[in-house]
């Protein structure tokens, strides 16, 4: 399908876009709305930084290290992550990123009010520490460190109270406390100096290199420990311990040892845990989270939907195998035209002119002056258009104008309507005439074929001039059936008199379903098929020609017309120019003088468009005359 079939599509069925246009815009309104009441407007961050350590990790390691931490923080908050606050919004309340340059995975909470905001980022960062090795359990260990502090110190002053001399204040306690932590530790870090000593003779899982560097690393915090210890005031002398103690006491401090030996234990944990990464605090901040605006979702909505709607159209239009250009029929379907419709305005006058003659020039006239070449050919010839899937007014219009022209080139043209309607409006048919019909003179046939054909002859040429080289004959209406009026012998004996009489007779028939139209196709010299853009299937022509050439008719080619007016649009805009003339006219009628200035003005129109007709020589009206 070509641009020009969907441009035809889309020109034709233009309240199916502008439909799916409109309910595109007002449900991205319903959505903006929705969206602003809901938007979120607090947000919080924390962080957790890791420190980066050359001796042990290069940096392609480390930064490895940092994407493995970044999916693990993803995978313990799955449940947190994507959730929003409506049901179908798109927005994220929850957010992790890896920032590379800091060393920092940034957890980013948001929410209605700060507090959900911080909760949020909160329980980004615990679900995170929870199930890392660089933060496995912090908060926890903190706490049982705080703790283990409280109960050291309350036993420290249960046993305090037993002593009967020198109690340790509570400055001494904290001195003990951290003098038994520093021992505890430097024992800890002499074994793994050891331990590195053995490893440094036999490297087997690292290189040598990396094994003293961390016996390097190991003896400066060797230094730095000692050096505490040896800053902390000697222990305080207690000369008055009892020789002897219950052992209620010797339980205590037995407790008390197992208490100062896990504080130690948790004590140098967090210390290891600081030195490979650091939690930072949950802190409020701007929103970072865009929406985008409600005028270019509906923008994009409205042409979106333009264009899905275009594109569905397309395919049911190809499916039901509507024709929308010449170029869809096959090679073999000979299209002689594409015929825009007649141009009407609604608030113009009716001319009582041929509508050919009152149009200087336009692309209808050329279209229709191809046509009528397609017969300058043939003498005495009697063509018959049939319409298919076309309202019958416009086969009545393409005929009439086709007529109008070969009569205006200089040809005798009778022009007859076969529709055995009284519908006709145009001009070029001339008034009704109940007297002289078609079906008037076919009802009354003499039994004698020469007196027929005398009395069809008179008949004819007795008929009203309704231009200069123009006759019509209407159908009229009568008891007869039309297929029996369009098979009998005495239709044929007419058609023989007019090719004699006219040099071109030109039929508008019924539509091509139609009993009639296939009687009326054998009784012509040639037919023309008459179909619509937008309303006329390619099954339907190709079933046409196969039929034409089993009945061994003459098929000239197909016209297409451009553009069908819609039913309300071939009711409103005839109907409303009459109406509107009609009442002008009876306003006017009800003062002469304003009537006769009408009269006047109209005899003035009716002279100039005679005097700009050509002059054309007549061969035939001395014949008729004669006769």
């Amino acid at each position: 399908m070509d641009v020009k079939s969907i441009a035809g599509i889309a020109k034709s069925r233009w309240w199916v876009l502008v439909l799916a246009g409109v309910l595109a815009v007002g449900v991205t309104s319903q959505l903006a709305a929705y969206q602003q009441d809901n938007l979120i407007t607090h947000e919080a961050v924390t962080s957790i930084t890791f420190v980066e350590d050359p001796t042990n990790l290069e940096r392609g390691d480390f930064e490895q290290f940092l994407s493995e931490q970044h999916i693990l923080a993803e995978g313990a908050n799955r449940e947190l992550l994507g959730q929003t606050p409506g049901p179908f919004l798109p927005w994220e309340t929850a957010e992790i990123h890896l920032a590379n340059d800091q060393n920092q995975l940034i957890f980013i909470g948001r929410g209605y009010s700060q507090e959900e905001a911080n909760a949020v980022a909160q329980a980004l960062r615990d679900q995170f520490l929870a199930v890392s090795n660089v933060g496995s359990g912090v908060e926890r260990m903190s706490q049982e460190l705080d703790e283990l502090t409280q109960q050291i110190k309350q036993l420290r002053e249960e046993i305090s109270q037993r002593q009967a001399s020198s109690p340790l204040t509570d400055e001494q306690t904290i001195q003990e406390t951290q003098r038994t932590s520093l021992q505890t530790r430097i024992a800890s870090l002499t074994a793994q100096l050891g331990a590195l000593n053995v490893e440094l003779l036999n490297p087997v899982e690292r290189p040598a290199s990396a094994v003293q560097a961390e016996m390097d690393r190991v003896n400066q915090e060797l230094i730095r420990l000692n050096l505490e210890l040896n800053a902390l005031p000697p222990p305080p002398v207690d000369a008055a311990v009892e020789a002897t103690q219950d052992e209620q006491f010797l339980l205590d401090q037995l407790r008390l040892t197992q208490l100062e030996t896990r504080w130690s234990q948790l004590y140098n944990t967090l210390a290891e845990l600081d030195d490979q990464a650091s939690v930072g605090e949950v802190i409020a901040q701007e929103p970072t989270i865009t929406v985008t605006s409600g005028r270019t979702n509906q923008a994009l909505a409205l042409v979106g939907a333009v264009v899905v709607a275009l594109l569905a159209l397309v395919a049911i239009e190809r499916t039901r195998g509507i024709v929308w250009s010449k170029s869809e029929f096959k090679d073999d379907v000979a299209v002689i035209a594409e015929l825009p419709p007649r141009q009407l305005h609604p608030f113009r006058r009716p001319s009582t002119d041929p509508w050919y003659v009152t149009v200087p020039t336009g692309r209808r006239k050329a279209a229709v002056q191809l046509i009528r070449s397609q017969m300058d050919a043939y003498q005495n010839i009697v063509v018959a258009f049939q319409g298919t899937g076309v309202f019958e007014s416009d086969t009545l219009d393409l005929t009439a104008d086709i007529a109008m022209s070969a009569a205006v080139s200089g040809r005798n043209t009778l022009l007859i309507d076969a529709t055995f309607s009284d519908r006709a409006t145009q001009v070029e048919y001339g008034p009704l005439q109940p007297d002289v019909t078609l079906m008037s003179i076919l009802a009354d046939f003499p039994p004698d074929p020469h007196m027929a054909v005398t009395e069809i002859k008179s008949t004819l040429l007795s008929l009203e001039n309704q231009h200069r080289n123009l006759w019509s004959l209407r159908s009229g209406a009568g008891s007869l059936d039309a297929g029996d009026v369009l098979a009998s012998q005495r239709f044929e004996l007419l058609l023989d008199v007019a090719r004699e009489n006219f040099d071109i007779v030109i039929i508008a028939g019924d539509g091509y379903d139609e009993p009639t139209s296939h009687i009326l196709a054998q009784r012509a010299d040639a037919a023309v098929l008459v179909g619509s853009i937008g309303h006329t299937v390619d099954r339907q022509v190709e079933a046409a020609e196969r039929d034409f050439r089993a009945r061994r008719a003459t098929l000239l080619g197909i016209v297409m017309l451009r553009r069908r007016r819609s039913r309300l649009k071939r009711w409103l805009v005839p109907g409303l120019r009459r109406r509107l003339w009609r009442a002008v006219d009876w306003l006017k009628s009800s003062k002469a003088q304003e009537t006769d200035t009408v009269e006047v003005a109209d005899e003035q129109s009716v002279t100039a468009v005679a005097a700009a007709l050509p002059v054309v020589v007549d061969t035939k009206a001395a014949e008729r005359e004669a006769a």
